[in-house]
């Protein structure tokens, strides 16, 4: 991961991670080990792994003679797993480092055993090249693996995309901690999967979250999403009342006659099977 946009991703989730494990994360997390059809004995590899909210399920479903490694760029969300699965005794692998490039940890030996299950939640349009991230992953998959990944659909960020939008015509360059690319469609991740030759099987999930906002929550919206876009040339204050007014159409346009916009939290799901 490009160093610049790997320090701001660790920093937004440094600062979240005493308060990340929500009900809402746990729920995702629960059905990602759901998904992992995990086994004792297992070998799992959890990219991103934050918390601990799926390493640590996952610990307890492979038992004393399975393994598991954790990893994640954030200090502080490592800090928050290590001490939660030092409560329940597990013995799970905690790594501080970029997830797009593994092979300085050397997690699978010249001649040893690959990983039976790798996930990644809630992470990989985070990172700058996902199609190669997963080919990489994949490589540390023993043959008849699982590999388990989401993106979000792009329900779950209406606001932001209305933003997106709207820099554009105001100017704002931007340098967004998300790939839009792997949001608005399935076919990027479909295709990655291919690419790195799993067999594979994409869904869609229910609803995990739902937000409305009607018209008049408009300004609030905006202040919201605004600061922490990245937007260069945001700081200009004639920039950002600018782009504030044309928010506020966007946003009452969206809203359209029920004059209300909804956010719903839904997943992509692929669950990918290594056969060579």
């Amino acid at each position: 991961m490009e160093r610049a946009h790997q320090s701001s991703v660790a920093q937004i989730y440094d600062a979240r991670s005493e308060h990340y494990d929500s009900p809402f994360h746990t729920r995702i997390a629960a059905d990602f080990v759901e998904w992992a059809d995990l086994h004792p004995g297992d070998f799992v590899l959890d990219l991103a792994a934050g918390t601990g909210l799926v390493a640590i399920p996952a610990a307890r479903k492979v038992g004393p003679n399975g393994r598991v490694v954790a990893v994640d760029i954030s200090d502080g969300m490592m800090d928050v797993g290590r001490r939660k699965a030092a409560r329940e005794g597990l013995a799970i692998e905690f790594l501080n480092h970029d997830i797009t490039d593994l092979r300085p940890l050397d997690l699978v030996p010249l001649g040893g055993r690959g990983f039976d299950v790798i996930t990644c939640c809630s992470a990989l349009v985070l990172l700058k090249n996902p199609r190669e991230a997963i080919r990489h992953w994949v490589s540390l998959l023993a043959v008849g693996g699982r590999f388990v990944v989401d993106t979000p659909c792009k329900s779950a960020m209406v606001a932001s995309f209305l933003l997106d939008e709207v820099a554009r015509k105001v100017d704002l360059s931007a340098s967004p901690i998300y790939d839009p690319a792997w949001i608005v469609s399935e076919r990027p991740l479909q295709e990655a999967c291919e690419y790195s030759g799993l067999m594979t099987r994409l869904f869609q999930t229910g609803v995990y979250d739902q937000e409305d906002y009607s018209v008049d929550d408009g300004p609030r919206v905006f202040e919201r999403y605004f600061d922490k876009a990245g937007l260069i040339g945001s700081t200009v204050p004639a920039a950002k009342e600018k782009s504030k007014a044309l928010f506020l159409i966007a946003f009452q346009k969206a809203a359209g006659p029920a004059g209300m916009v909804r956010e719903e939290v839904r997943l992509r799901v692929a669950i990918g099977t290594k056969h060579i």
